[in-house]
């Protein structure tokens, strides 16, 4: 299964990634270059089925946009992240979103991801705000902060 991460640079793509495969916290970040990319084994707890997940982890920068666009094909979902206390970054999903859907098949899955709500007296975009974008365009919402242990964080699924 093939999930990309897509969004502005600096928005907390590469530490949620980080933390899903080592649970533990990004202390150095660096912005990516062109593209990262993860294998993950999982189980589905219900069915006992084994899977791999494939993570691409892309730039959010624009001088990187020819390269990233090109990985987003085949993918099964995306993750299409913002930084909630970044305006900018949410003011740019309907540019990623966009992208996304010229490069994927139209019945991908896509998740709105805000991110940093450790950081929530900085917030600038409303999570009222968010569910309402991701209802319009039919994705589904949820918030995270890389800060978070994946097992007994605080994780929030709108």
């Amino acid at each position: 299964m093939k999930i990309v991460l897509i969004g502005d640079s600096s928005v907390g793509k590469s530490a949620l990634v980080y933390r899903f495969v080592h649970n533990k916290l990004l202390t150095e970040s660096k912005a990516t270059v062109g593209i990262a990319f993860v294998k993950q084994n999982l189980t589905d707890e219900d069915t006992g089925e084994e899977f791999t997940l494939h993570v691409w982890d892309t730039a959010g920068q624009e001088k990187f946009q020819s390269v990233t666009t090109h990985h987003y094909r085949a993918a099964d979902g995306a993750l299409l992240v913002f930084d909630i206390s970044n305006e900018q970054s949410f003011l740019s999903l309907d540019k990623w979103l966009a992208e996304l859907r010229e490069n994927t098949d139209p019945n991908v899955l896509v998740a709105l991801v805000g991110t940093k709500v450790d950081l929530s007296e900085k917030r600038v975009v409303s999570t009222e705000r968010a569910k309402d974008y991701a209802l319009k365009n039919n994705l589904r919402y949820m918030e995270t902060s890389s800060y978070w242990d994946k097992y007994w964080g605080n994780g929030n699924d709108l």
